[in-house]
């Protein structure tokens, strides 16, 4: 399967209404539509008496009264901004706690067990599926720190494998180089990747033959 696939779910209708609830009013812009026209209609008013007193027909009080209106018009649409933008976050969180309740394949690979069955009660440290991927097989082997510092991360690597008949894996690279090593037995555990187009299971043993310049067999 590939990364992403769904693999579990729980019962998530409560929270998919939640979801549609949330998306229903955001879509729902008529509060804003109507402060803009409130403010548009009061802007026309405030010009309107504002001609009106420089003509001699409003007064001064006409006009404070329309700059009043105005001015509330301005207050009340960004509330009605507000408010909807409140809503947008609101449905953002509950489709944040909907994709919670959903596991989905972090990388591609097989589901080699599932764990738990439909109705069980799981938590966040719960194991309800392995998967792996195996398109790229790992080894790890310690070598002496005189043949470590002479490697790079990238140099080719072989691998002749012991548990299996099959040909030696020429295509493999070192792709991890600890700055410390074991000091107790004198040894750095490098890190090699192979290409697995053939599919060959995990958990085979190997030797590993260094190819870069000051290296041995390993």
């Amino acid at each position: 399967m590939e990364a992403g696939t769904l693999l579990l779910r729980l019962d998530d209708r409560v929270q998919r209404a939640n979801v549609a609830l949330a998306e229903s009013q955001v879509s729902d812009t008529s509060a804003v539509d109507l402060a803009e026209l409130q403010v548009e209609f009061e802007e026309g008013e405030l010009q309107i008496t504002r001609d009106s007193a420089r003509q001699g027909g409003a007064n001064a009080q006409d006009v404070r009264e329309a700059e009043f209106a105005y001015n509330r018009s301005v207050v009340q649409l960004r509330a009605a901004e507000l408010e909807l933008e409140q809503r947008r976050l609101s449905m953002e969180r509950e489709a944040a706690r909907l994709a919670e309740m959903m596991i989905r394949a972090p990388i591609g690979g097989d589901v080699i067990e599932v764990h738990k069955k439909a109705g069980e009660t799981v938590d966040e440290l719960t194991t309800v599926v392995t998967l792996v991927d195996t398109s790229m097989l790992e080894i790890d082997f310690p070598v002496p720190p005189s043949v470590s510092a002479g490697l790079s991360v990238g140099d080719a690597v072989s691998v002749h494998w012991q548990d299996i008949e099959a040909p030696p894996a020429e295509d493999a690279r070192i792709v991890f180089i600890p700055p410390t090593g074991d000091a107790t037995v004198r040894e750095v555990t490098i890190r090699i990747e192979i290409p697995n187009p053939d599919g060959l299971p995990s958990g085979l043993h190997g030797r590993v033959r260094l190819r870069s310049p000051g290296g041995g067999a390993g």
